[in-house]
């Protein structure tokens, strides 16, 4: 009916003019008219995505683009959530969405569908390429870290999964279509106990406990045996951190910066690769205990000291080491991503802080 509306689309909002020939004469040549109507958020001055709610719904938008009015239907591209939602009831089109494509739900925004059987191993995060993916296996129980999703995934029996079946097991999620930062709560900048931050590995020790690599919240995070306890399925272990709720990131032997590979020795204890500052730390499991939140670490490899970050290709030096492991004579074999090269060293366990490389 020649009623114009424009998406604006960095206010995360549609708003409705009246018909032009209402405008009085000055309106044509100098001043805006009004608005009659807006859409996407409670009120003129508002301009927050999606309400400023964590998540999306019914009533919000996040930087939408496109749309096209059929009959009584009002479609809108709603980019950031990775959605088209239909308005029903006619102009002016202020009631919620009934309908959405591209999601399984009004509430849900991640970028492809989730459903619990996919992964995102690759891409990028505030203008960073990141490159995840590491898995464990637990006897017959795979474990997957599932990076870009925020998650790791969990198949009781890996030789029983039939072709595009679910996971059976969700970890830093609240259910399996969900992909949130730092679950439930969505803050990149304020960990939590049950949230994961672009995870990047997984390792299970001898007792079934499964740690997590949980970078961007520079911590690893152990939860126990996590197919015995679905009904409290919490970690009971970080370290690099002194609590599940702190982010410090400056090189000390307590504190990491981005945890990206995880093994352990032939004793239990953990090795921990930490890419940003250039170095592997190992913990050492106390003889007939366990290890404790925010333990310090007892070496450290690539480099001289528990507080410098320098990155060299000197045969001592690191240059974001990625994956490590360890063989059953405790020898540790380091990714040094940056410098092209693997690094092997002799029986860490009995080595010295900042020692040289075997090979």
């Amino acid at each position: 009916n020649n009623v114009p509306y424009v998406i604006d689309t960095r206010s995360n909002r549609v708003v409705r003019y009246g018909l032009p020939d209402t405008w009085s004469p000055e309106t044509q040549t100098s001043i805006s008219p009004r608005m009659q109507d807006v859409l996407g958020q409670p009120d003129f001055n508002s301009g927050d995505p999606n309400r400023g709610n964590r998540v999306p719904g019914p009533t919000g938008f996040n930087a939408p683009v496109d749309g096209a009015v059929i009959g009584n239907n009002l479609f809108l591209v709603d980019a950031n959530n990775h959605r088209v939602i239909m308005i029903s009831g006619g102009a002016p089109f202020t009631s919620p969405a009934t309908k959405v494509l591209g999601q399984l739900g009004l509430d849900l925004n991640s970028p492809n569908l989730v459903e619990g059987r996919e992964f995102f191993f690759v891409g990028r995060f505030q203008s960073r390429d990141y490159r995840g993916g590491g898995i464990a296996l637990d006897g017959n129980t795979l474990y997957i870290a599932d990076t870009l999703n925020n998650r790791v995934l969990g198949y009781r029996d890996v030789r029983s999964v039939a072709l595009g079946q679910p996971a059976d097991l969700v970890i830093g999620q609240v259910s399996l279509t969900r992909t949130t930062i730092n679950s439930p709560d969505g803050n990149q900048n304020l960990p939590n106990q049950t949230g994961l931050f672009l995870p990047h590995a997984v390792a299970v020790d001898s007792r079934g406990d499964l740690y997590i690599a949980d970078t961007l919240n520079s911590r690893v995070v152990r939860y126990p045996r996590p197919f015995d306890n679905l009904q409290n399925l919490r970690p009971n272990l970080v370290l690099g951190q002194s609590s599940f709720t702190s982010k410090i990131q400056d090189a000390s032997p307590r504190n990491m910066s981005a945890p990206m590979s995880l093994a352990f020795t032939t004793g239990g204890h953990l090795v921990v690769s930490d890419n940003a500052h250039n170095r592997v730390l190992l913990f050492l499991r106390p003889a007939n205990g366990d290890f404790t939140n925010g333990q310090a670490a007892t070496s450290v490899f690539g480099q001289q000291d528990f507080i410098s970050t320098v990155a060299s290709n000197d045969p001592k030096r690191m240059n974001g080491p990625r994956g490590v492991t360890v063989d059953v004579d405790d020898r540790m074999y380091v990714v040094d991503g940056g410098n092209s090269r693997l690094m092997i060293y002799d029986r860490i366990t009995q080595a010295s802080s900042d020692p040289t490389p075997a090979l």
